[in-house]
Formats: C-alpha cells, sequence, structure tokens
C-alpha cells in the first residue's frame, strides 16, 4: 500500500480536485494520511489568488524536500507533485526553484495521474495541457458525507479569473 498526503489551499474547486485525485489514486494501491512523515507520495493542490498562498506552497514544498533527502538516506522514494494555479503559472520555473519537485500538473491531467507517477521514474514531469480528457471511471474520495464539491464547468476558457486575467 502506498501512501498518499494531499495538501489542498484555495478554492472549492481545488478541494473537488482533491477528492477526485484521491478517489483515482485509491484504485491505484495509495491510501491517504494525515501525517506527512508516513507519506511515499505529496501533492499540493495550489492556489496562486493570493501571494500568501503561493508563499504557502512554497513552505510545503521547502519542507517535504528536507522529508525527502531524509528519507532517501534511508532508502525511501518519496516523490512530490505540485498542482493547481501556480503549477499552471509557473510552470518549469517551479522545477528551477524546487528541483526536488517530481511532477507537475493540472486538473485537465487528473484522468492522467497514474501514468504520470509512473513517469516519474525515469525523470521529471510536466503536464499542463488543457485538451480534453475522457475522464476514467474511478472514485471520488468525498472529505464529508455531508456535503461534496461538484465541479459544474471545465475548459480552458472557463478556469480561475487569475489564470484567464494572465491569458494562460
Amino acid at each position: 500500500m502506498k501512501k498518499i498526503f494531499i495538501d489542498t489551499l484555495g478554492c472549492q474547486m481545488n478541494k473537488s480536485d482533491s477528492e477526485r485525485i484521491l478517489g483515482l489514486l485509491s484504485n491505484f494501491d495509495y491510501v491517504e494520511v494525515k501525517d506527512e512523515n508516513e507519506a511515499d507520495l505529496f501533492i499540493v493542490n495550489t492556489c496562486a489568488i493570493r501571494q500568501l498562498s503561493v508563499d504557502k506552497v512554497y513552505s510545503r514544498v521547502g519542507n517535504w524536500s528536507r522529508i525527502k533527502k531524509q528519507a532517501k538516506k534511508q532508502g525511501k522514494d518519496i516523490k512530490i507533485a505540485i498542482c493547481g494555479c501556480v503549477a499552471q503559472l509557473e510552470k518549469e520555473d517551479l522545477l528551477k526553484k524546487f528541483p526536488y519537485v517530481d511532477l507537475i500538473f493540472n486538473s485537465a491531467n487528473i484522468a492522467q495521474l497514474p501514468n504520470l507517477i509512473k513517469q516519474v521514474k525515469d525523470k521529471k514531469v510536466i503536464a499542463l495541457d488543457f485538451k480534453p480528457i475522457a475522464e476514467t471511471d474511478y472514485n471520488v474520495s468525498r472529505a464529508s458525507n455531508i456535503s461534496a464539491w461538484l465541479p459544474i464547468m471545465e475548459a480552458k476558457q472557463k478556469y480561475c479569473l487569475l489564470l484567464k486575467h494572465y491569458n494562460l
């Protein structure tokens, strides 16, 4: 059983995306953990609407890099992924700032996530296209039994207003 720690920052769409990520990866032998020290895979689902949110991303990834370095000394292979608005805005620059990040992707690539994780074994992976991708049939891991975050639209022209402002 592989263990995933996901940190969701920002809007309701990010919460929905994180639930989709957890549901999808549960079909590939991943289980969510609440203790960062137990994780094999870290994902920060980002928001770039405020600088504080961006700073939190940098802080999280910096902390995870220390965990990753320590784990490597013990022979454990930990992967770090960034998705969401910061990933879309900063793209390859994230790998320059954080060379220990393994994967950068956006919500349009969630259905491809298991394959993207496999590719990480050989190289750093960046998947930021907005091509329509057929969703796979997988569970959604809801954070609540009472309520659910539901995406009502998803397309290159209909996403975070910040990204639209920058014509990304």
